[in-house]
């Protein structure tokens, strides 16, 4: 559906272009399954149509019965396309046919670097399978959304990927602007009535995090090409000391985290009934979206679960873990945080966390951390 103009927010253009290629092509193979037999037709697969035309064509012509003409690799000199132009209209399927001059190779992977708002539907990627289609856009469940998605998508997370934890309120509102000025894919991992239900503890909120990325994104995958980094906002940070403590445990190496102000000295930081402002952040924040149940749920084990202490959870973590602390001007447990990691940057942002971040996010002072960011990174 490119190059038409089509009225609705950016999700519904995308699910009525989707809805328009399903029923189209549906049709077509359903068509074709009862009309024609494998030897009366032939497959024309539009990405080996542009990068081998005289191949593909060769074999269109061979089907129809036609005799091959050399002009077919030249489609926008032909008379018929001309045509077009004295007509004043180009609804023939390419919105851009005078905007070409000649079949372009590299159109056949530029629908890979497409980012898609929302989800394909199953039937879709069924139908686009039974078409020879294996790589698809990374299928995601609503706790996970792309901040800044890859240049090229997958069905595969990308090798380098930055995790990005929500805050207590369960937004990303602060960091969205910095995000898309770093030059790392970042994946934001945010609150939902899912995240929540049955939640025993904060500690059961945290190890549900955990199987759900590992599941999704295989972050806890260890190898030489595979690089994961952490950012934590306000109570993400929590989320992003354990997650790296955790990956530290299955041998990630040289993984980083980057804390945007929050606590990190309570030796029971799980504990959601204790005296600890990120966990009465998220607590509100719960109760407001999906009601005092959700709560209960949440404070019915308090205290941390088996495995999910402070110092369990922490006493895997290499002595080379780096960390950019980025603190306002109410630090919270920066001493703490220099004890568990070896090497520790700080930067200094003016005001109260959240406050201070939203208004860096819409001044110079976002490029200015964006770029320390990158460069600690990297």
């Amino acid at each position: 559906m490119q190059g038409f103009k089509v009225d609705g927010t950016v999700e519904e253009q995308c699910r009525g272009a989707e809805a328009i290629w399903l029923e189209s092509n549906r049709n077509i193979a359903d068509v074709l399954s009862i009309a024609a037999t494998s030897d009366s037709m032939t497959n024309v697969n539009y990405e080996r149509l542009v990068t081998a035309p005289e191949q593909v064509l060769r074999g269109v012509c061979t089907c129809l019965q036609l005799d091959w003409e050399p002009q077919m690799l030249h489609p926008y000199d032909a008379d018929s396309t001309k045509s077009f132009r004295a007509a004043e209209t180009v609804f023939v399927g390419d919105p851009k046919l005078f905007k070409r001059a000649r079949i372009e190779a590299k159109q056949a992977d530029k629908w890979r670097k497409v980012t898609l708002p929302v989800a394909l539907r199953s039937a879709t990627i069924s139908l686009a399978r039974e078409l020879g289609y294996t790589d698809f856009p990374l299928q995601l469940p609503p706790e996970l959304e792309w901040l800044k998605a890859p240049q090229r998508h997958s069905s595969q997370p990308p090798s380098q990927l930055l995790v990005c934890i929500h805050p207590g309120l369960g937004v990303f509102d602060a960091l969205v602007e910095i995000v898309l000025l770093l030059s790392w894919p970042s994946l934001g991992l945010r609150l939902t009535s899912r995240s929540v239900r049955g939640c025993q503890s904060i500690a059961h909120l945290e190890q549900r995090y955990w199987e759900l990325a590992d599941k999704h994104i295989a972050l806890g995958r260890s190898d030489e090409k595979t690089r994961r980094h952490l950012l934590g906002h306000s109570f993400g940070c929590r989320i992003a000391f354990s997650f790296a403590s955790r990956l530290s445990d299955v041998g990630c190496r040289d993984v980083r985290v980057v804390l945007l102000d929050g606590r990190v000295s309570d030796q029971v930081y799980f504990q959601a009934a204790s005296n600890d402002g990120a966990a009465a952040a998220l607590l509100d924040a719960v109760r407001a979206k999906y009601g005092d149940e959700a709560v209960d749920n949440v404070l019915s084990l308090p205290g941390s679960m088996s495995g999910g202490g402070y110092e369990m959870r922490h006493s895997m973590l290499a002595r080379g873990l780096r960390v950019l602390y980025v603190e306002s001007e109410e630090p919270m447990g920066l001493e703490r945080v220099r004890e568990l990691a070896f090497h520790v940057d700080v930067v200094h942002i003016e005001g109260w966390h959240v406050e201070a971040l939203q208004r860096v996010s819409r001044g110079e002072g976002a490029h200015t951390l964006a770029r320390k960011i990158d460069a600690f990174l990297a």
